[in-house]
C-alpha cells in the first residue's frame, strides 16, 4: 500500500525513544538501557505498516536486524489481503499483537495517490479532508485510501496505550506560510494529516509533528515530509525538525525531481520547492520582496521591480 520513492535512511535518525514496551526491545539482554535511557534502535522491536512491497536492507526493517532487534514489514504487496489495513480482520489481529506489547514502535505511512496536488481531478481539499463529494468514480478508490490511514491511527493509538512509541508518515502541510513546504497555489489541497483519525490521535496523544526534507537524509529526492510521533519519540527526533540539504539552502535543483509544475512553467522540483517568485519570501520567513537572482532570470522583470520599489519609496520622500 506504500507510495514509492526514496524514503530516506532511517540510520541517520538520532536515537528514538527513552525505553522500551515490550518485544525484544523491551525486556531481557536485548532491551536493557543504560543509566541515560537509551539505546535507541539496539534492540528494538518494530512493526513496520505499509512497508512497500520490496523491503530493503536500507529500509527500517533491515536495519533493525543489523542492529540486533527485529522487523515485521506488513504491505500488501508482501501478504496481499492477509496484509490489508483496511479490512476489519487484519487491523484486529494486529491491534492484538500490539496490545500484547510485542512491538517497541510502530509505524508507517499510508496511501498518498489520492491526496496529490497534481491529481486530475482534485479528490481532497483542507475543508474535505476525507474526499470532495461529486465524484463518483473516485469514490471507492478514496475510500480504500481512508481506510488504511485510519487503521494507521488506530494501530498508533493501540501503541501508546500499550506504553510504546508511534510515527506515521505522511507529506507535509503545504498551507503553512514560513514552512519550505509552503505551496501557495496548492495551499488547499489536504494531508493525511488533516484526516480526523489522525488530528484526533495528535491531539489525545500529544503527538507532535517532525516536520523535514528527505533530502536532509540523503536522498535525492526534497520530498517534504511530516513524521507524526509519539510525545518521547518525537522529543529523541527534535535535531531532525526542519532539516534540508545544503541544496535546500541555496534553492538548488536536486538529483531527481518530484512531478508537477508551477504556473509559470517551473518544475516543482527545482529552486528549493518553491517556485522562483516566492524564494525570497521562504527565506525571510514569509512576506518579503523578491529574489533577485530569479528576477535577473527572468530578464524584463528587474526594470518593473526597480520601479515598483521606487514607487514605494517616494511617500518616505515626499512629504
Amino acid at each position: 500500500m506504500a507510495d514509492s520513492g526514496d524514503q530516506g535512511e532511517p540510520c541517520a535518525l538520532p536515537a528514538p525513544w527513552s525505553g522500551g514496551s515490550g518485544g525484544s526491545g523491551g525486556s531481557g539482554e536485548a532491551g536493557e538501557r543504560g543509566e541515560d535511557g537509551g539505546r535507541g534502535w539496539v534492540g528494538a522491536t518494530v512493526l513496520h505498516l505499509c512497508a512497500g512491497e520490496k523491503p530493503r536492507e536500507g529500509g527500517i526493517s533491515g536495519w533493525m536486524r543489523v542492529m540486533g532487534g527485529a522487523g515485521e514489514d506488513v504491505d500488501t504487496g508482501l501478504g496481499g489481503a492477509s496484509h490489508d489495513l483496511s479490512l476489519a480482520h487484519v487491523e484486529a489481529r494486529l491491534a492484538k499483537a500490539i496490545r500484547q506489547r510485542r512491538y517497541d514502535v510502530v509505524g508507517g505511512g499510508g496511501p498518498c495517490g489520492t491526496f496529490s496536488p497534481i491529481h486530475d481531478p482534485q479528490l481532497r481539499d483542507t475543508q474535505h479532508p476525507e474526499g470532495l463529494e461529486g465524484l463518483p468514480q473516485w469514490a471507492a478508490h478514496v475510500q480504500k485510501a481512508n481506510g488504511v490511514w485510519r487503521a494507521l491511527a488506530r494501530l498508533a493509538r493501540a501503541a501508546h496505550e500499550a506504553g510504546g512509541e508511534f510515527f506515521i508518515e505522511h507529506p507535509q502541510r503545504r498551507d503553512v506560510r514560513g514552512e519550505r513546504a509552503y505551496w501557495e497555489e496548492q495551499a488547499a489541497v489536504a494531508t493525511p494529516g488533516d484526516l480526523p483519525e489522525l488530528l484526533a490521535l495528535e491531539r489525545d496523544t500529544g503527538a507532535v509533528r517532525i516536520n523535514f526534507a528527505q533530502c536532509a537524509l540523503g536522498s535525492k529526492y526534497q520530498k517534504f515530509t511530516t513524521l507524526l510521533c509519539s510525545p518521547r519519540l518525537a522529543a529523541q527526533l527534535a535535531g531532525l525538525q526542519g532539516a534540508c540539504c545544503s541544496r535546500c539552502l541555496a534553492h538548488l535543483p536536486h538529483a531527481e525531481r518530484v512531478r508537477g509544475r508551477f504556473a509559470d512553467g517551473s518544475s516543482r522540483g527545482s529552486g528549493g520547492g518553491v517556485p522562483e517568485r516566492d524564494v525570497q519570501s521562504h527565506r525571510g520567513g514569509g512576506g518579503g520582496v523578491p529574489d533577485r537572482r530569479a528576477a535577473r532570470r527572468r530578464g524584463g522583470r528587474r526594470r518593473r521591480r526597480r520601479e515598483f520599489r521606487g514607487r514605494d519609496a517616494a511617500p518616505a520622500v515626499v512629504r
